[in-house]
């Protein structure tokens, strides 16, 4: 089945579909630019369509607690006015390892990038949103989709000049905390298979690998 994505047709100003698979009518896949198609098992590619990446989803499980040793860094949650904190410098490492990035330009994927937090700052794409801000700059992000007894890490953004010292992980124990409060289960988080900094960063934090699939491209 091949459908027309609504939301990134608009925001990345060209015709993006999704299929289901690769048999698609020539006439049908003309009337867009791009069409994605994301599978279980790796597929054999064909003219039309090349694998782009994986997708990869960990997930750990969340224990009751009343630590507070993250609060080593004064993390707070997000408010609306913290949105225009957000920077090109925090959110650029998020871009480069974007599969957006093949199929638009760098300020593009930018734009889309900081659309999601500003979202999840208001609470109207992902639930909540938590920062570290020092000297009124915003140094590290993190949003969180919550799902019943389940959550899940949308964005983490580090700024790179405070990238190796610990933020980034104590941010995510900080969330494992704050949701281990509230009595959840599981946190997961979804990362680009490329993106390789990533996925040691979440296994040494104690993430297990839950599900892998892949992204197939055809461009116009």
């Amino acid at each position: 089945m091949l459908r027309r994505l609504a939301f990134e047709s608009s925001f990345f100003s060209m015709e993006y579909g999704e299929s289901d698979g690769f048999h698609i009518q020539d006439a049908a896949l003309m009337k867009y630019d791009v069409v994605q198609c994301l599978f279980n098992t790796l597929e054999k590619e064909t003219k039309a369509f090349c694998y782009e990446d994986s997708r990869i989803t960990f997930i750990k499980g969340i224990e009751s607690t009343k630590s507070t040793k993250s609060l080593r860094y004064p993390f707070r949650k997000a408010v609306g006015s913290d949105i225009p904190k957000l920077n090109e410098a925090l959110i650029s490492p998020l871009v480069k390892h974007s599969r957006f990035c093949t199929v638009t330009t760098f300020s593009k994927c930018l734009a889309f990038y900081t659309l999601w937090a500003n979202k999840a700052i208001l609470g109207t794409f992902d639930d909540e949103a938590y920062l570290l801000e020092e000297d009124g700059e915003i140094i590290a992000f993190v949003s969180v989709r919550l799902r019943q007894k389940d959550a899940s890490i949308g964005l983490l953004m580090v700024h790179p000049d405070h990238q190796e010292e610990g933020v980034g992980k104590a941010l995510v124990r900080y969330i494992e905390e704050l949701l281990g409060h509230r009595g959840m289960n599981f946190l997961s988080v979804v990362t680009e298979g490329k993106n390789v900094k990533a996925r040691a960063f979440y296994e040494r934090l104690g993430f297990i690998e839950q599900d892998v699939s892949h992204w197939y491209y055809w461009r116009k």
